[in-house]
């Protein structure tokens, strides 16, 4: 029994020393991971020839973002349809389906997952300038948007509307169409709670 433990031991030692023989010869990077738990995974990569790598990858600026929903490929339909939004990448099942997008809309990124196991859908709010509020609002509805508020100037300067998406996130659809010091943006708060108190 301790001489079969014994060679077990050995010949697996043996094919672990080839396995990392094979790698050290490899000019192409392995990259493994386990699963750990259900919520986590553990990466372990080997990287001969380590290139530079920029640590914000392209399309993407500091932060970015991550909406939880159901119906993945619907929402990327709307996005499309009403902001233009254009599709970078996306992971798919077999049959098509779309579980994860990264979306570009004018000069920034969303990223956009089905949600799955025990997570639940997350609806967020998001701030989306563009060059004309009142007719991106219009498209917006045409295409299945939610109207919460029509466009309106506003007293820091923004032309804004507010609508809501298939999967019920928020958006702000916004033009600046002033600049407007911080003094006097100021001030018109001050005169709009007086007109609001007053009435």
């Amino acid at each position: 029994m301790v001489q079969a433990i014994l060679l077990l031991s050995f010949f697996s030692c043996v094919a672990l020393l080839y396995f990392f023989s094979l790698l050290s010869n490899c000019e192409q990077p392995y990259n493994f991971t386990r699963p750990v738990n259900s919520n986590s995974m553990e990466s372990f990569t080997f990287n001969k020839n380590k290139m530079p790598v920029n640590p914000i990858p392209e399309h993407f600026h500091s932060i970015t973002p991550y909406l939880h929903v159901q119906g993945v490929q619907n929402l990327v339909g709307f996005l499309t349809h009403a902001f233009g939004a254009k599709e970078i990448s996306s992971s798919k099942l077999p049959d098509g389906t779309i579980i994860n997008a990264c979306m570009q809309i004018g000069n920034s990124v969303i990223e956009i997952s089905e949600v799955r196991g025990g997570f639940q859908p997350m609806p967020c709010a998001i701030h989306l300038y563009v060059d004309d509020a009142d007719a991106i609002y219009k498209k917006a509805l045409e295409v299945g948007a939610e109207p919460v508020m029509e466009p309106v100037t506003q007293f820091y300067g923004d032309r804004e509307a507010f609508v809501k998406d298939p999967s019920g996130n928020h958006w702000y659809i916004a033009t600046r169409i002033e600049n407007v010091t911080e003094e006097e943006i100021k001030k018109r708060m001050e005169e709009m709670v007086k007109r609001m108190n007053a009435e």
